[in-house]
């Protein structure tokens, strides 16, 4: 995270609390640490202007105990997803952000038409949801 003016002191704050030696105009995160993420300047005169904060969730949130398996992988035609919670929804996106449309069975999604290459597979069941990677080549 980054922040500018033309003010002369910076401080970042984590939960409302000074982060110790975070005092420059960019703050990198290198923990998991969540948490509301805020920077103050103070200026020459004392007057200190904030940023404006920012709430950050890093990492990722289990599923459930329910586990999900995906297959074959790598994938020619058909992918199968095995899990015991109903399918909502599953999407897949190419490697430039873009979701490709499949047709979804109840528990497989028809790739054939997919060109080789990596793909992210977002899955949406009423349990919570799941991300992996899948391959599809011929």
């Amino acid at each position: 995270m980054s922040t500018s003016s033309s003010n002369q002191t910076y401080q970042w704050t984590l939960n409302g609390t000074d982060i110790s030696g975070a005092t420059n105009d960019t703050l990198i995160i290198g923990t998991n640490q969540n948490g509301v993420y805020d920077c103050y300047a103070t200026g020459n005169d004392g007057c200190k202007v904030y940023a404006g904060s920012v709430t950050i969730n890093l990492g990722i949130n289990p599923l459930s105990s329910q586990p999900i398996v995906v297959y074959p992988n790598p994938v020619q035609t058909k992918l199968f997803i095995q899990t015991q919670a109903e399918l909502v929804r599953v999407r897949v996106i190419d490697v430039t952000g873009k979701e490709i449309a499949v047709n979804r069975d109840e528990n497989s999604i028809n790739v054939a038409h997919l060109s080789d290459g990596y793909y992210q597979l977002l899955i949406e069941t009423t349990k919570g949801n799941y991300q992996t990677k899948f391959i599809k080549n011929k």
